[in-house]
């Protein structure tokens, strides 16, 4: 009988049918981070707080980028700091809160992802 090969990891979109089905489970950064930009406030001042929100997002995601590259525990100490800060931040635009709380709630998901797969 052959040997069949069992996926370990998975990276997805963080969609339910995907839950449970490997060891170990990854979300993309790319795919959270389009749920940033379904948000389109009509008040210029809820524009660029998803605009100021989303360029530390990316900020933040090319660190791990580079992290990957030269991993580090005094780095990753940083970055999960980093992390913490970033999704506690509070823009008193609701939709952008919530979508922030969301993705602080994935943390170990979405530093798999980085650590594992390549950001």
């Amino acid at each position: 009988m052959a040997s069949i090969p069992v996926v370990t990891t998975l990276l997805s979109d963080d969609a339910p049918q995907f839950r449970q089905l490997t060891y170990y489970h990854a979300l993309c950064w790319i795919h959270d981070g389009r749920h940033y930009k379904k948000l389109h406030p009509t008040v210029p001042y809820y524009q660029e707080k998803v605009k100021a929100f989303l360029d530390k997002y990316w900020d933040y995601y090319d660190k791990l980028r580079e992290f990957r590259e030269n991993p580090n525990s005094d780095v990753a100490k940083q970055l999960s700091a980093e992390y913490d800060l970033l999704f506690s931040t509070e823009t008193n635009y609701p939709p952008l809160d919530d979508r922030i709380s969301k993705t602080k709630g994935k943390e170990n998901l979405l530093i798999l992802h980085s650590a594992f797969l390549g950001a």
